[in-house]
């Protein structure tokens, strides 16, 4: 009868890429291991050694397992043993978005990071200062923010925590969009009359603006006609 299991019986803490081992059974040409968390427990293979290497494991989890002898003429089942693998560190955060160091971030901006292998929440830490305070818990890999300001320096990080260790993720940080400048001093002037057929529409540059939509007709709700990297607009001629 099979005897003197490794893991040890009931012994907790085992590693999650571990190796069944057990003491040769006089008389056995091979040996069929079962292993699992559920009952009849699952046929995990033979072998013809006192050995069994094993897939990567849960963390945390409870196994049993057992070995059944077996020869030409007989088989042999030894009892049923079980361990207890260990409870693995969750993995540290990484992915950030908005990216590390980003500039320009929209003020509609959400947090989001990859997920941290083993986590089961995560603890989101916010504000403006190089030490941001606690904001709130998660168990998704994204956090929801309120509206952002402009032109602000914001700094963030992550705990990914699990029942066995919580481990820190770096402290990240972007910088929002500035606020925008209105468009002023528009050539032609506001209610210049005689203006040529010729004109093409010209304004000064607003602060932050990285482009104009535009829009020009007759009416007093004037249509739009195009975009434009730079503060002016060439028109077809007018009639």
């Amino acid at each position: 009868e099979p005897s003197d299991p490794s893991p040890a019986d009931g012994s907790s803490d085992q590693p999650i890429d571990g190796d069944l081992d057990w003491a040769d059974s006089p008389l056995a040409t091979s040996y069929d291991v079962y292993l699992g968390t559920t009952t009849p427990l699952p046929l995990l293979g033979n072998t013809t050694s006192s050995s069994f290497p094993l897939p990567e494991l849960k963390c945390a989890t409870r196994y049993r397992w057992r070995i059944v002898a077996k020869s030409e003429c007989a088989s042999n089942s030894g009892d049923e043993w079980e361990f207890t693998t260990t409870c693995c560190a969750p993995a540290t955060p990484s992915g950030p978005s908005p990216a590390d160091k980003a500039i320009g971030v929209a003020l509609d901006a959400n947090l989001d990071w990859a997920n941290a292998a083993y986590a089961t929440q995560y603890d989101v830490y916010f504000g403006i200062s190089a030490s941001p305070p606690f904001l709130g818990s998660t168990t998704s890999s994204s956090y929801p923010l309120l509206t952002l300001s402009y032109n602000t320096h914001y700094y963030w990080k992550v705990v990914a925590r699990n029942s066995c260790r919580d481990i820190a993720g770096p402290v990240w940080d972007f910088v929002t969009c500035a606020p925008l400048g209105v468009p002023g001093s528009p050539e032609p002037a506001n209610g210049a009359t005689g203006v040529a057929t010729t004109v093409d529409l010209d304004w000064a540059d607003a602060p932050g603006a990285t482009s104009y939509d535009v829009y020009f007709g007759a009416s007093g709700t004037p249509a739009f006609i195009g975009n434009t990297p730079s503060s002016n607009y060439a028109l077809p001629g007018l009639g």
